[in-house]
This record gives C-alpha cells, sequence and structure tokens, in this order.
C-alpha cells in the first residue's frame, strides 16, 4: 500500500453534506482500532475551521490513550490513505472529508 505524502494548497474534498452511507461505513469498518480511535477523536473533539482539522498531538494521544508517537502517527497516516484526511503543508492541521466528519464538535 502506497502512502500519499501529497500536501495540498486548497482542499482536495468536495463539500457535500455528512450522510451515513455504505461508502462511508466500508471505510469505517476496514480502519484499524487506532485509527478508528483517532477517527472518533478528530470528530468529537477537534477544533474544525473552513474545512481544516487542527489536531493537537498530546490532546490526542491522552484522549486515545496512545502510550507513543508512533500509534498517532500510524493512525493519521492511515486517515489519509482512506481518505478521510488529507494533509496541509502544516503538521498540525489537516484538510477532512465532509462525507465522514462534520464541521461541529460532536458528543
Amino acid at each position: 500500500m502506497e502512502i500519499s505524502k501529497k500536501k495540498y494548497n486548497d482542499n482536495p474534498f468536495v463539500w457535500t453534506e455528512l450522510r451515513v452511507a455504505f461508502e462511508v461505513l466500508f471505510t469505517l469498518i476496514d480502519l484499524s482500532s487506532t485509527s478508528l480511535k483517532l477517527y472518533l477523536y478528530i470528530r468529537g473533539q477537534s477544533y474544525k475551521d473552513d474545512g481544516i482539522v487542527y489536531v493537537d498531538k498530546a490532546e490526542a494521544k491522552r484522549m486515545c490513550d496512545f502510550k507513543q508517537d508512533k500509534s498517532f502517527y500510524n493512525g493519521i497516516t492511515e486517515l489519509v490513505e482512506a481518505k478521510l484526511l488529507a494533509r496541509t503543508r502544516e503538521s498540525f492541521e489537516y484538510y477532512y472529508n465532509p462525507k465522514f466528519i462534520n464541521e461541529e464538535k460532536e458528543a
């Protein structure tokens, strides 16, 4: 599996309404437990603005009960490969796919 290291200047995701579709469900069930924990943290806790999600690595590690940075980075890499996130030029912010994550924090 090839890891996408492409960095974007503009959001590569087309804005769509967040809906639970079979495509979304199949993508989510294929995630590892590490990336699923990180996805749930990002979806519910991370600050989002204008198509970008800001991920605080230290807080994410604490909230997801990750002991090592490697778990965080593996989770992020898998979310990028699954096209839930896309890298920006900054290490702490990612474009998010509105099929999987909406603008508002969720409980």
